[in-house]
């Protein structure tokens, strides 16, 4: 039965690799960090996608992710970060505002993340587009536009490693020329990656808190 799961994860990893041939394009390969950008979109930014793994068990990412009070932690340029709606384990909201260099003005934007788990465990995919436009949290504030952008996590149980792919699309809006946001948005998904991996390794979770990570994952996994 083993066998059979690592096989079928084996085989999903592989086809997403294939499918994402003819749309990812790799842009850079260091380090542990393999990082690709898609073709120009019609508002003239690139959606960017970022892949890498880290020594941590599936649960100690998603609870990472998870955690909107300590994504100002790790997220680049990320001020303020709070949950608005948690409609259920898999259905929530977040608003989140992102400091811009003088004389550009903050950005912010609010989300819902969709969260899906196969029946083994091994994946947990979370659905990210922007939501609620119309709610203003700060007039001075500049509101961003997430297009659907995806985070996937995969457990590799012969390696103890989890695999993060990280695929992002978002446009700051504004009058920013934008070869320059492509410019920095390339860097900052660099950065993510970085301080992401800093962020796991501080291990700020408990067993406990830890322990009913894996209880909702497993009830998840039954919806699907």
């Amino acid at each position: 039965m083993k066998m059979n799961k690592l096989f079928i994860l084996t085989l999903l990893f592989s086809l997403t690799l294939s499918a994402a041939d003819t749309y990812w394009t790799k842009i850079e390969d260091k380090n542990g960090l393999k990082l690709f950008s898609g073709p120009k979109s019609d508002t003239g930014i690139y959606p960017f996608k970022a892949i890498f793994t880290v020594k941590h068990e599936l649960e100690d990412v998603v609870m990472v992710l998870a955690d909107t009070s300590q994504k100002t932690q790790w997220v680049p340029r990320m001020s303020k970060s709070e949950t608005l709606e948690q409609k259920s384990a898999d259905n929530r909201v977040e608003y989140g505002v992102v400091n811009m260099p003088w004389p550009l003005k903050d950005r912010d934007a609010i989300v819902r993340i969709l969260t899906t788990v196969d029946e083994t465990r091994t994946h947990v995919r979370l659905n990210i587009q922007s939501d609620m436009d119309e709610q203003i949290m700060n007039k001075n504030n500049i509101r961003a536009k997430v297009y659907p952008s995806l985070v996937d996590i995969y457990y590799l149980p012969e390696t103890k490693e989890t695999l993060m792919e990280i695929e992002t699309f978002v446009d700051p809006k504004g009058a920013i020329p934008k070869w320059i946001v492509n410019f920095f948005q390339k860097i900052e998904a660099k950065r993510m990656a970085r301080q992401m991996k800093r962020q796991l390794d501080k291990n700020l979770y408990s067993k406990e808190q830890l322990a009913e990570v894996a209880r909702v994952l497993k009830e998840l996994s039954l919806k699907n």
